[in-house]
């Protein structure tokens, strides 16, 4: 449906008004997108006449709620594959990254240690830690 997008930019925007969510656009923003490509290319039909049946005012109640509750799923969705993927990346365990507090880790457990203590992960190729590098052999 094509106000479906609108009402999920519309949602979204109203709880960012509440909540700092901007991370979370990209996410919002693809399906929409999608939708908008799909809606042009493959689910257009040229409108004709309405029905006598359906000339009532609970059609505008119900074509309101679905695009609203379409709205929600969507953002609902988005911030569910995003839990799921970070959910997934904790498990996988340490990386040679630093914290968010600036704190570098280690290396990951059984993880073969190179001369001047640069870890080798199993690929063979050294992870490098480019500020000790730099502080190492450039001073």
């Amino acid at each position: 449906m094509p106000q479906d997008p609108i009402f999920i930019v519309v949602v979204f925007v109203a709880v960012s008004l509440r909540q700092d969510v901007r991370w979370l656009g990209l996410f919002v923003i693809g399906p929409v997108l999608l939708t908008l490509g799909i809606a042009i290319t493959v689910w257009y039909i040229a409108a004709s006449e309405l029905l006598p049946s359906l000339k009532s005012f609970w059609l505008v109640i119900h074509v309101t709620v679905a695009t609203f509750a379409v709205a929600l799923f969507t953002i609902a969705f988005s911030v569910t594959i995003l839990h799921l993927v970070k959910t997934w990346l904790e498990a996988q365990g340490p990386r040679d990254v630093p914290h968010q507090d600036g704190h570098e880790r280690g290396p990951p457990t059984g993880a073969v240690t190179g001369p001047d203590g640069i870890w080798v992960p199993r690929r063979g190729v050294p992870a490098v830690d480019l500020r000790a590098y730099c502080r190492r052999y450039l001073g």
